[in-house]
């Protein structure tokens, strides 16, 4: 196994173990955070900013946070910008802030 491999598979237990203990307070299913985890920050190789492993943009309940020169599609355009993303302290509050957004965050809710 590569270096590579065996880091990726180090920062998948880490997130897996954090994700059944968020999916025990929850209910968001682990497999759902893991796999939105693994796409947004390529296994967690590539957070954006400071611990953001899911791509988080900046909300009025983040203190912390980065711009970055990101790919949006607006009005069904590819588009260049600069955008504000959450900072976290951890993994971990990562993953909280995560699942805050999916169980109490307006574009979520009625899900």
């Amino acid at each position: 196994m590569s270096k590579e491999q065996n880091d990726r598979y180090k920062r998948l237990a880490q997130v897996a173990q954090i994700a059944m203990r968020l999916e025990a307070e929850t209910a968001i299913p682990a497999r759902m955070l893991v796999a939105q985890w693994a796409i947004e920050s390529q296994w967690g190789a590539k957070p954006t900013g400071n611990a953001n492993y899911f791509g988080i943009k900046r909300a009025k309940r983040h203190q912390k946070f980065t711009t970055v020169e990101t790919r949006e599609v607006i009005n069904g355009e590819d588009v260049v910008c600069k955008c504000e993303f959450a900072d976290y302290g951890s993994l971990e509050e990562s993953c909280r802030d995560y699942a805050w957004l999916i169980t109490h965050g307006a574009p979520y809710r009625a899900a």
